[in-house]
């Protein structure tokens, strides 16, 4: 039977280890990551082992927050990307899950005496099981929550800290719960409770994280309806362009035959220059053969101009893209934007965009503008500084690049600031 015990014990360090690591959002590569982690927690497991097959169930429970969960957070804090509540919140799930199973089977133990062997059935079962579920449906939404939204998270980070304190004090004080049966039903009802606030939690968050996203759809798609608007009214004003010159073209062609039959060369040779130059007005610039992206970028650029910002463009954007069109098309929108209000405040020769698109050997692109004043990154490479226009469209920004795995890099030089992505 204590082979049992101490196998269960060791099992539940386990999964809350990897349960972690599963709702673990690093700040280093997967690999650096897991040698870090790995390296120095499997050791500080083993030494809980020892202290607790040395030190008996009673003593080790009352000890366990501090010789375990403790190292536990000090180490992955440092290894972790998000080090605020979201980080503690993410580590009381996991505390409360796994503790509140070996604490229910730990009463269990109290109706059935003597039948240890079916409380290692119920952790051995329950735990995994758990863990796979973390695995395999929890995993990717919670990360996507983290990522997706900021506030709330130290309200709900309070209350998994009350619910983990206030479960450890039902369970060993003033006395161990064994020793107190008319606490029992009130201990299963605060374990039914947890479960159930931590599904609220999550399922607030979540609901406020579609709020957002149908925010940001609707952004989207007035900035396509927007962009598309303006690309029919140029091509409209080049239609009408092109329908004068075509009604004007026969007049032309009249003087230039007079022109040539009295031998009137320099003029002649003037009309001509002139009409060549009313070419370009006839055109419509294209950027891009999606017409989606093709209009944002119109939207953009054309704005630029208007402000006195010269815009240089070196497109090449391949034939199919490795995100959809209408939200890489906001990715090009909330840069230029940025761009643009950087640039509008400078003096006229110092307003300068340069967009950089290349699709070989992967889809990239660049957007670089000077500007005034202070931009400073943090500790994560991203702007802190929302004066200059990088507030709400860089959070778009880097949720479209954690959405799609995509590398992004801010960087600023000699008063140029610059974004990179690359997918």
């Amino acid at each position: 039977m204590i082979l049992l015990r101490d196998f269960s014990i060791a099992l539940a360090l386990a999964c809350r280890l990897m349960m972690i690591l599963f709702l673990f959002v690093p700040r280093y590569s997967k690999r650096f990551t897991l040698t870090v982690a790995l390296g120095i927690l499997v050791p500080i497991a083993i030494v809980n082992q020892m202290l607790f097959m040395g030190t008996g169930t009673q003593m080790y429970m009352s000890l366990l927050p501090f010789i375990f969960p403790l190292p536990t957070h000090i180490v992955l804090f440092f290894l972790a990307k998000k080090r605020d509540c979201r980080y503690i919140f993410s580590n009381c799930i996991i505390d409360s899950v796994v503790f509140e199973i070996i604490n229910v089977t730990k009463i269990l133990e109290y109706y059935i005496p003597g039948e240890y062997i079916f409380i290692f059935l119920s952790r051995l079962i329950l735990l995994p099981l758990i863990t796979y579920i973390v695995y395999k449906k929890i995993r990717k939404p919670y990360i996507h929550i983290q990522q997706r939204t900021d506030r709330g998270w130290l309200l709900f980070t309070v209350i998994a800290v009350i619910f983990n304190v206030s479960m450890s004090l039902m369970m060993s004080y003033p006395t161990p719960i064994e020793e107190r049966p008319e606490s029992m039903l009130v201990t299963f009802l605060f374990f039914i409770l947890i479960p159930l606030g931590y599904y609220h939690i999550l399922n607030t968050l979540s609901q406020e994280i579609r709020i957002h996203e149908l925010h940001e759809q609707e952004a989207l798609m007035a900035v396509q309806m927007s962009s598309i608007t303006d690309r029919i009214k140029e091509y409209r004003e080049a239609d009408e362009r092109s329908r004068i010159e075509r009604h004007d073209q026969r007049h032309k062609m009249q003087t230039i035959a007079a022109l040539i039959e009295q031998e009137k060369y320099t003029e002649l040779h003037a009309l001509v220059l002139d009409y060549i130059k009313s070419f370009p007005k006839m055109t419509v610039r294209k950027y891009c053969q999606n017409a989606v992206i093709d209009a944002a970028l119109s939207t953009y650029i054309h704005k630029a101009e208007r402000k006195g910002i010269m815009v240089t463009a070196e497109l090449d954007f391949p034939e199919t893209f490795p995100a959809p069109p209408p939200e890489l098309a906001m990715v090009f929108a909330n840069a230029l934007e940025n761009a643009i209000h950087a640039c509008e405040v400078l003096d006229a020769e110092d307003r300068k965009i340069r967009i950089k698109v290349m699709q070989n050997p992967n889809f990239m692109f660049k957007i670089s503008n000077r500007y005034n004043g202070v931009i400073t990154l943090n500790d994560n490479g991203i702007p802190t500084n929302s004066k200059e226009g990088h507030g709400y469209g860089v959070r778009s920004i880097i949720a479209f690049c954690e959405k799609y795995d995509a590398y992004y890099h801010f960087s600023i030089k000699e008063k140029v600031f610059s974004l990179t992505v690359g997918m």
